[in-house]
């Protein structure tokens, strides 16, 4: 008996596949004799049934490519964001600086020449700075050198086009000081830090008689020719030394710190007309950070609404992700 023969499953794919062929070209054939009104109402029925998985599958995927385009789209903004949010605090800082330069010196008078302080970024300095303004702009031996919040140092040697200038952190540094109203008079100096530590700054000669509270403000006195009067120097924070019947001694806190002090401005006359400084301007490195915090807490907030949109982004990379398999298995 012979034996059955079993039927090729691919050889019967391919003679369902022939056919399949055949009939399209025949229903194309017999359709491309019809009228236009009935080859219209063969397409519409075609769409509605038989190709209707086909176009819901080309609709699918035309929407993907747009939210992709989009997703591309955003996904740059969230970089551009990123990296803007990375430089908005130091950015935000320099540019408050030469806003108050800017606002400040036409308050306090003519006379003065903006310059830029240039350090080396070691401490081996020894208060010591250099300045990229000279006296071809009109900066002379002992110009003061001062920032938007007070006394920052005083020019010491001086080229064409660049000046050398020392900071109050400099052991040779001295600068008459008062108090604000005018009563008390002495001498602001640097005190050395023990164990080579920063500098403090430091109120001495003043009479027993006369105390200052902490808290109050320190101007310069305009004494001895070198500095106008009125420049802020700092706040005492307390009491360094009590001679008895003889004079007191003070700790200054500084308005401006040497290291943060970039852009400056010198004096170029021999004016000791008494300043008036704007009070928006006066403030010590703890108010500014105090600032800071504030101006910090605001770019947090921003920073968790980006988290918050890269989040709704992943879920549409999601959702992206979830199409683009559906339409494979589709084609399958």
């Amino acid at each position: 008996m012979p034996a059955l023969r079993t039927p090729d499953p691919l050889e019967a794919a391919r003679r369902r596949g022939k056919w399949g062929a055949i009939g399209v070209i025949v229903l194309s054939l017999l359709v491309g004799q019809l009228p236009p009104s009935a080859q219209e109402g063969v397409a519409t029925a075609l769409r509605v049934s038989v190709l209707r998985p086909f176009i819901a599958l080309q609709e699918s995927l035309l929407r993907a490519r747009v939210r992709a385009g989009s997703v591309v789209a955003l996904q740059a903004r969230l970089d551009s964001l990123q990296a803007v949010l990375l430089t908005s605090a130091t950015l935000a800082e320099e540019n408050r600086r030469l806003r108050d330069l800017l606002e400040i010196s036409p308050r306090i008078g003519p006379g003065w020449q903006g310059a830029r302080a240039l350090r080396s970024g070691t401490e081996a300095t020894g208060g010591l700075f250099m300045l990229d303004a000279g006296s071809n702009e009109g900066v002379r031996v002992w110009s003061p050198v001062v920032a938007a919040s007070g006394l920052v140092g005083v020019v010491r040697e001086v080229a064409a086009a660049s000046a050398t200038a020392m900071d109050w952190s400099h052991p040779d540094f001295r600068v008459a000081a008062m108090n604000d109203a005018g009563t008390v008079f002495g001498i602001a100096q640097p005190q050395p830090g023990l164990l080579g530590g920063r500098s403090q700054l430091y109120l001495g000669g003043t009479p027993f008689s006369a105390s200052l509270d902490a808290g109050t403000t320190i101007v310069t006195s305009g004494v001895g020719g070198v500095f106008p009067r009125g420049i802020p120097i700092g706040r005492i924070s307390g009491v360094a030394e009590v001679q008895e019947g003889w004079q007191r001694a003070y700790w200054i806190e500084p308005f401006a710190e040497p290291e943060d002090a970039v852009q400056v401005l010198l004096a170029t006359t021999d004016s000791m007309t008494v300043l008036q400084w704007p009070a928006f301007a006066v403030g010590t490195s703890r108010e500014r950070e105090l600032a800071l915090g504030e101006a910090q807490d605001s770019v947090a907030t921003l920073a968790q609404r980006v988290r918050a949109a890269e989040e709704q982004l992943q879920a549409l990379q999601d959702s992206l992700a979830e199409l683009r398999g559906r339409g494979a298995a589709v084609r399958r």
